[in-house]
């Protein structure tokens, strides 16, 4: 079987590009998502990846979805964050929701965010893709550890400061989950 098939047959709201997923979102779609998650589905905030970055994770789910987040970290604090995802509408919207619960938190704080908080500022989100908002704290988690590394390994050159950012994406430390079977 094609690889873009494997990923029809995984997920029923699979249907392309970015673009493509939106639009298909009819109304049949919506069944079991409330009026949140489908705004952070069609409108996903912080989408894109950060031009400034310090910290970046890339995961692989179980289903095959991969999602990227980007962090920049300033005094201690997320300024801004941002993901991708090559998944579906419910991948959009874990990923959106959980950038917006991360913004302006402390690092402590960040490593608390977990599957459950995701799902109830989403409020319903079809049994079935419950796991989303698993793979969006997990790349979040992800992030956080290379933001952690960075620092240490700047702090451990003895430059000044520790939250250095780049401004060019470099390949990340993807971290690949099992798959269910």
């Amino acid at each position: 079987m094609a690889p873009d098939t494997e990923r029809e047959n995984r997920s029923a709201f699979w249907c392309g590009s970015f673009s493509e997923v939106i639009q298909a979102m009819s109304c049949t779609e919506n069944e079991g998502f409330s009026p949140v998650a489908i705004d952070h589905g069609r409108n996903p905030r912080n989408y894109g990846p950060l031009r400034e970055f310090n910290g970046h994770g890339r995961v692989t789910g179980p289903c095959g979805d991969t999602m990227e987040m980007w962090l920049l970290v300033r005094k201690g604090r997320l300024d801004r964050t941002s993901f991708t995802t090559d998944g579906c509408v419910s991948s959009l919207a874990c990923g959106s929701m959980t950038t917006v619960l991360a913004q302006h938190k402390v690092m402590d704080d960040l490593a608390r965010l977990s599957q459950r908080d995701i799902l109830e500022a989403l409020g319903a989100i079809p049994a079935r893709h419950r796991h989303c908002a698993l793979l969006a704290v997990n790349t979040l988690k992800a992030a956080c550890a290379d933001f952690t590394r960075r620092r240490d390994a700047v702090q451990e050159n003895g430059e000044a400061g520790g939250e250095t950012s780049q401004t060019k994406p470099q390949a990340a430390r993807g971290v690949a989950l099992p798959r269910r079977e």
